[in-house]
């Protein structure tokens, strides 16, 4: 079971999150952004897959290389509170790209919303030890497929925006049998999420 959660917790990861926004988001609707495989579908995954993924996963290695954190695992508040800062720096950066394009807005109010929950807990972390971040991405998640699902889809997104709400919640059920979390950061994570993705989608 231990390694089942752990696996989960990887796959769950806050990393991921945009990633599988934007893939569900083409399951959606196929041709939002175009055909699928086409260039624009590229551009679009591309970017996210650098910007939000590659870029800082590279910056966590090199601060560990440098000795800016011990582990990957960012035990502490200072590791933390650093990572949080370079991955607000991709976010707003990505969202940027995104707003300067064609697309459709729910593409950047994606980025924002991320963007917008990534800058909270940056203001948060010196106050409070502890937040997940795994379920803080789910919670975005969740807020982004039932907005999806309402506004942008032309197929039946009810068994993913399901499937996507078991997985959120499995994701703090993971957290906590692992002993990375108490409850109430699990929880506070899922509300800092979810609301942060709900204020870009009205904005």
């Amino acid at each position: 079971m231990q390694l089942f959660f752990r696996a989960f917790s990887v796959l769950s990861h806050p990393v991921f999150v945009p990633l599988y926004a934007v893939l569900l988001l083409q399951y959606a609707n196929p041709y939002l952004f175009g055909v699928w495989l086409s260039t624009d579908y590229f551009f679009i995954v591309g970017t996210i897959l650098f910007n939000a993924m590659f870029f800082p996963l590279v910056t966590i290695a090199l601060m560990k290389a440098l000795g800016f954190v011990e582990g990957y695992a960012l035990e502490s508040r200072y590791e933390r509170i650093i990572v949080l800062m370079a991955v607000c720096v991709y976010y707003i950066w990505t969202f940027n790209v995104f707003i300067r394009t064609e697309y459709h807005e729910i593409l950047s109010d994606l980025m924002l919303g991320a963007s917008i929950g990534v800058s909270i807990a940056l203001a948060v972390h010196p106050v409070h030890q502890r937040l997940s971040w795994h379920a803080m991405g789910m919670g975005g998640l969740v807020a982004f497929v039932l907005s999806a699902a309402q506004t942008v889809a032309s197929t039946n997104m009810l068994p993913w925006a399901i499937l996507v709400m078991l997985g959120a919640g499995l994701t703090g059920t993971a957290r906590l049998y692992l002993g990375k979390h108490e409850m109430y950061e699990v929880v506070r994570g899922y509300w800092l999420g979810f609301l942060s993705m709900t204020i870009a989608l009205l904005l």
